[in-house]
Parts: structure tokens; C-alpha cells; sequence
């Protein structure tokens, strides 16, 4: 990853993001199941958790968050 800009890494966690915010995505069904198992919370209040973390980790909202913290985000690269 050291070779990657700032920016693209950003651009790649939101797509990862994208993916998590999919009810079909087989990583965030085995989440869900996992939460509903161990945590007691139900079905819907689990996709709400998942929902609620990963809409904040979109790609607009990441290059934001950067610009907000650095001014230029290019100072990492």
C-alpha cells in the first residue's frame, strides 16, 4: 500500500465500504448472523449497526474527512 496515493487508497476503502452496504454482500450476511448469535441484537437492528458504520466510510465522505484533517490530502503520498 505505500505505493498507492492517499487518494486511491481512500477511493479503495470506499468500495470495500460500497460492498458492506450491500444485504447481499457474503461477509456482511455472515456480520449480521454473527451479531443476531452473539450480541442479542435482532436482525434489523444488526443491518441498521452495519448500515450506520459503513455509510459513513464512502468514498466522498473519506476524501472530505481528509480534506478537513490536512487541508491537502496529498501530503501523505
Amino acid at each position: 500500500m505505500k505505493n498507492l496515493s492517499v487518494l486511491k487508497i481512500a477511493s479503495s476503502l470506499g468500495r470495500l465500504s460500497a460492498r458492506w452496504l450491500r444485504r447481499d454482500y457474503f461477509y456482511r450476511k455472515k456480520a449480521v448472523k454473527r451479531l443476531v448469535d452473539q450480541s442479542g441484537f435482532s436482525e434489523a437492528m444488526a443491518q441498521a449497526l452495519l448500515n450506520s458504520i459503513f455509510s459513513e466510510l464512502t468514498t466522498p465522505k473519506l476524501k472530505k474527512l481528509l480534506r478537513a484533517e490536512l487541508g491537502n490530502p496529498l501530503y501523505l503520498d
